[in-house]
């Protein structure tokens, strides 16, 4: 119990969660992902670098990783719906984003 405790707390700590309204494009650096609210699936743009993404529930679970290059649609059809922590890496930087499932 307390090894899921200290996983959460390193996730909330390291995660910037705003409860204010999210643009529906979000950009950092070369990194582009859109919408911010989906039903079905997203886009990442990552233009000719590459980008890993690592989404996870908000009780810290890994529900994808995947590594994309260029711009890739990524379906989450399958997860349930509700609020997820997308964490994008790319060139050693990591980005961390809200994506709510509708």
């Amino acid at each position: 119990m307390r090894k899921i405790y200290i996983l959460l707390f390193s996730i909330l700590f390291f995660v910037n969660l705003s409860y204010a309204q999210i643009e529906p494009s979000t950009s950092t650096g070369s990194v582009t992902t859109y919408p911010s609210s989906a039903t079905e699936g997203f886009y990442i743009n990552a233009g000719d670098e590459t980008v890993m993404i690592n989404m996870f529930s908000l009780g810290g679970k890994l529900v994808l990783t995947k590594t994309v290059k260029g711009t890739e649609y990524i379906d989450v059809n399958s997860l349930a719906k509700g609020t997820y922590i997308v964490k994008l890496t790319q060139n050693g930087k990591t980005v961390t984003k809200k994506l709510v499932l509708k």
